[in-house]
């Protein structure tokens, strides 16, 4: 038995494009009315605190972040790329 002969019922109906449709364009960049992105303005950020620089090599960089962010480390040495 065919998958042709498992169809029951009548087939659906072709796809047509209605004669009301009309094709839509991406505008181009010249038509594009400009929006806050010309204008962008930089966050303005407030230390509360000063901020602190920390070196640290990259293998220890894992380690550091999650003491830092309170995170459990222990994982952080098991890990080797």
């Amino acid at each position: 038995m065919s998958s042709r002969d498992e169809l029951q019922g009548p087939g659906a109906a072709a796809l047509r494009v209605s004669s009301f449709s009309s094709t839509i364009k991406k505008p181009s960049q010249n038509n594009i009315i400009p929006s806050r992105s010309c204008c962008k303005v930089n966050p303005v950020v407030i230390h509360l605190r000063s901020p602190k620089t920390i070196h640290v090599r990259p293998e220890e960089f894992m380690s550091l972040v999650q003491r830092l962010t309170g995170k459990d480390s222990t994982h952080a040495n098991t890990w080797r790329p």
